[in-house]
């Protein structure tokens, strides 16, 4: 049995409820989501790819809660909104590498973002109601004792149609590395997918039409030094790349919804998995008592951010968080 460290009443299952993210952590390692839900989070930068990733979801969401697409001008805004939330400057734990990398994840995301938004304009002919919206739906337990199914929108608009509007939500995905075939494969039983779908269901007493997987590529070339490019020479290259490329940058996956299968989903999966959930919870998470080593690897072969802990019992590079879900 993993020992307790710095055990805190942090976290409430029956009041705070569950993310989809928390629930994709609890379904590859409940270890790993216990110490999550007591508050640690390792120290240091956090990965350029997730660094990439929050600054277009910050550009996305100021967009969207808009009317009309924003000029390069307003994108660049947007980008030096995030620097200052950032704040760089007063990031005494940053190594000089790690401060250059948040550098260049800005001026990336400057340059793909504003070819985004050349790729499209067209978005803003539909009416978007939501845009980075927060959501917690209460879930009732069979003996009548109820969580909360929470999490952030990223994007819903609806169109006009001959027999009323429809209604289609929109998740935008970074990755590095885009295979459409998998993503088709497994996006039906995405966990992400499905609690967005469920939950706006749920709330507005109407099926989405349909949701739409928004994919941003992450380009993987850096600033040249060779030539000692500039971040803004970088940052305008990569801007060049994505308007002569776009099919390479940017990728849509159209998913039909029915109100059947979002119904299923909640009987075959929502269900069962918050039913252990609980479980795992009122037993002050001694339920399941062993964890899968292999788990503390990623798919890409490196440590996850919590091997140290759950392997040897070693939290000097972990620190505790004040927020329980730091994405809402």
């Amino acid at each position: 049995m993993i020992t307790k460290v710095h055990k805190e009443n942090f976290y409430n299952f029956y009041q705070q409820g569950v993310t989809q993210s928390l629930i994709d952590m609890w379904l590859r390692c409940p270890h790993q989501a216990r110490l999550y839900v007591e508050g640690w989070k390792p120290t240091g930068a956090e990965s350029q790819a997730m660094v990439f990733g929050n600054i277009c979801h910050h550009v996305l969401e100021q967009a969207y809660s808009g009317i009309t697409c924003p000029l390069p001008g307003v994108v660049k805004c947007y980008i030096k909104e995030y620097e200052e939330i950032l704040n760089l400057e007063d990031r005494n734990d940053l190594s000089s590498e790690e401060f250059y990398d948040y550098e260049v994840s800005l001026a990336k995301a400057e340059g793909v973002m504003l070819g985004y938004f050349s790729n499209y304009q067209k978005d803003f002919a539909n009416n978007w109601e939501i845009a980075e919206t927060i959501f917690k739906v209460p879930f009732e337990f069979q003996d009548g004792k109820k969580t909360y199914v929470t999490g952030k929108l990223d994007g819903g608009f609806t169109t006009e149609k001959e027999n009323g509007e429809e209604l289609y939500l929109m998740d935008h995905k970074c990755m590095g590395r885009i295979n459409l075939q998998n993503l088709l494969i497994l996006l039906p039983v995405d966990i992400q997918v499905n609690v967005y779908l469920w939950a706006v269901t749920q709330l507005t007493g109407r099926c989405p039409k349909g949701f739409k997987y928004n994919i941003i590529r992450n380009p993987s070339n850096k600033p040249l030094k060779s030539k000692d490019e500039t971040l803004k020479e970088y940052s305008d290259r990569i801007q060049e790349d994505v308007e002569n490329r776009p099919t390479h940058y940017f990728s849509r996956i159209n998913i039909p919804v029915h109100p059947k299968e979002i119904d299923k989903w909640e009987r075959t999966w929502l269900t069962p998995i918050l039913r252990d959930m609980r479980l795992w919870y009122d037993s002050q998470y001694k339920w399941p008592e062993y964890y899968r080593p292999n788990n503390l690897k990623t798919e890409y072969g490196t440590l996850s951010p919590w091997a140290s802990a759950l392997a040897e019992n070693d939290f000097s590079k972990y620190e505790k968080r004040t927020k329980v879900f730091e994405e809402l």
